[in-house]
């Protein structure tokens, strides 16, 4: 049969005719009999009716050709009676390739079925007991769940390559504490962590229990529309972690994230590794909202500055002539005197940083700084050269490699500039 009966997608409502979506589903069931089936069931309504609809999609023979499937209710329990219908049928899902379940579940559900080609798994509100190890999950997607239930399903997927966590929360006495709770091991090449609206326990909680040795890629995610207002984003305990993991990080994203300057310089002091940055504020900053300010503040490398500083004033050159106005506001009143804090004497932040991107409000003055800070070859002799001298007062610095590649795009417009 052609390919065109491989996928449906079906929106589930109190208004929409259960007698003709059956027999319409039960004619696509028959003419993709030969393949495997694709298909998304979003239950809109407030009823108890879909799972019953949908019987004869839970049967063995159609449940075998399962591939990607994704489920979610809002005010129904219609997700949890056809896993239910699942497991008390002893189903097996063979073809299975991803599994996105979008849920509120009273309580964590035991998943035993074999799905031996599982490779994404995306679980909101929907907790699940894999009860064993799945080896062949790679992708890993987790919203609403509570740091036991987050740990839980990392030791059940000992190869995934992609971890996102969005929004964890606090749930009291769901789950059984996983017997190894300390130093859970996650082998993941990139780990996204979305804030959002967040338990201000959760965090330190996932931090603290699990350490990344294979990660490459760290993301940093707050949602653009909220009103970010200060809250706790326990920078402490994830740099713990990520000593404790001793990672080869290369890669590090920070979106649309408040963090205090403080904040800022304890993560930035800790991921010395870094050779690729993405930065980007939120479309309407506020005085809370100077994160990418601050990091290109703070990237300007050492010495550099000055020296190029001192030549221009020397041959009787203002360096910002005609170069335009440093931003839109005054952004060094967003500057407390508790964000005041100096980077190290003698410490290039990100010292082999070689790839920037950012999303920004026009900062003519403190890109140009950044930029002659970090790209030219001649001021990198010239740092490289100041740098031996402060080595007597302090071995641990690094020098600062080039910039390769820098790409800039225009926060409101969200044009390249």
């Amino acid at each position: 049969m052609p390919a065109l009966w491989s996928s449906f997608e079906y929106q589930y409502s109190d208004n929409f005719s259960s007698v003709s979506s059956v027999s319409l589903l039960n004619m696509f069931l028959q003419r993709s009999r030969l393949h495997p089936i694709d298909f998304t069931i979003n239950d809109l309504s407030s009823s108890e009716s879909l799972a019953d609809s949908l019987s004869s999609l839970t049967t063995n023979e159609n449940t075998n050709r399962w591939r990607h499937v994704a489920l979610a209710d809002q005010e129904s329990s219609a997700v949890n009676k056809i896993l239910r219908t699942l497991i008390y049928g002893s189903r097996s899902l063979p073809e299975l390739v991803s599994l996105s379940l979008d849920s509120s579940f009273d309580a964590t559900l035991s998943f035993p079925l074999n799905c031996p080609n599982l490779r994404s798994l995306t679980l909101n509100w929907a907790p699940l007991d894999l009860e064993y190890a799945r080896l062949t999950v790679t992708y890993l997607d987790l919203t609403y769940m509570s740091p036991k239930e987050t740990l839980r399903l990392i030791l059940c997927c000992p190869n995934i390559q992609v971890l996102v966590v969005r929004q964890p929360i606090e749930k009291w006495d769901l789950v059984a504490a996983p017997t190894n709770i300390t130093n859970i091991r996650c082998n993941t090449a990139k780990f996204t962590m979305q804030f959002g609206d967040i338990d201000s326990g959760a965090l330190p909680k996932i931090y603290d229990q699990v350490i990344f040795p294979e990660l490459i890629h760290l993301e940093l995610l707050e949602l653009k529309w909220r009103d970010i207002e200060f809250q706790n984003y326990h920078v402490a305990s994830l740099c713990s972690m990520l000593e404790r993991s001793r990672s080869p990080l290369t890669h590090l994203t920070i979106h649309s994230v408040p963090f205090t300057s403080a904040e800022l310089l304890q993560l930035l002091l800790c991921v010395s590794s870094v050779t690729t940055l993405d930065l980007e504020e939120p479309d309407t900053a506020t005085y809370y909202h100077q994160t990418v300010y601050l990091v290109l503040k703070y990237l300007a490398a050492p010495h550099h500055c000055d020296q190029h500083d001192a030549r221009m004033e020397h041959n009787g050159h203002d360096h910002l002539t005609n170069e335009g106005d440093d931003d839109e506001e005054e952004l060094e009143l967003s500057d407390s005197e508790e964000d005041d804090i100096a980077v190290p004497e003698g410490h290039c932040l990100l010292p082999r940083l070689k790839d920037l991107t950012v999303v920004i409000r026009p900062r003519n003055a403190l890109l140009l700084k950044l930029i002659r800070s970090r790209w030219r070859p001649s001021l990198l002799e010239h740092s490289q050269q100041s740098q031996t001298s402060d080595n007597s007062r302090n071995s641990s610095a690094e020098p600062c490699t080039c910039l390769q590649k820098l790409r800039i795009h225009a926060a409101v417009e969200n044009a390249s500039i």
